[in-house]
């Protein structure tokens, strides 16, 4: 039996289980390695060189403004800091400042691991699947409770210190 290629990718579709991604999805998807780097090199090199100069931390590193005015940390106090520290490896430094610094790091490793994957092998790998499953189950109520639970972690860990 003779199969066409188009016969052809729908069977190997079919065994694979994964759908094929157009060019411009896979050509998408190949920058997210780019973009996590950036990130990763901004948290290591721009950030700590900012810390370095009074002018430039006062201009961009503006303090808490809630800490600033009633002492009680916001969810995100330390999540600069925390990211740059998981970003050299000393994680344990990190989840005590913000575990948002080790989401930030690890998550975007994966997630940029996973675009990767995607867009070389042609296929979804699940990714869409995944993707619109977190987002049906994101709802304000969840973010809520999340960034409440973030926000006493963070004023338990700084009144530790």
């Amino acid at each position: 039996m003779i199969l066409h290629d188009a016969e052809r990718d729908t069977i190997s579709n079919a065994k694979s289980g994964f759908r094929p991604l157009a060019q411009h999805w896979r050509a998408l998807l190949l920058a997210a390695p780019f973009v996590y780097g950036t990130f990763f090199i901004t948290a290591n090199v721009a950030i700590p060189g900012i810390w370095q100069h009074a002018f430039l931390k006062n201009l961009l590193l503006k303090p808490c403004a809630l800490r600033t005015a009633t002492g009680i940390p916001c969810p995100s106090c330390g999540a600069t800091r925390a990211t740059v520290l998981a970003s050299k490896g000393r994680w344990l430094q990190s989840l005590r400042l913000n575990p948002v610094g080790v989401f930030l790091v690890v998550g975007g490793g994966l997630l940029a691991l996973w675009c990767t994957a995607c867009a070389i092998s042609g296929r979804d790998l699940g990714l869409s699947k995944t993707a619109s499953s977190v987002l049906r189950n994101i709802t304000p109520r969840r973010v809520l409770l999340l960034v409440v639970l973030l926000w006493l972690y963070t004023i338990v860990a700084n009144f530790k210190r």
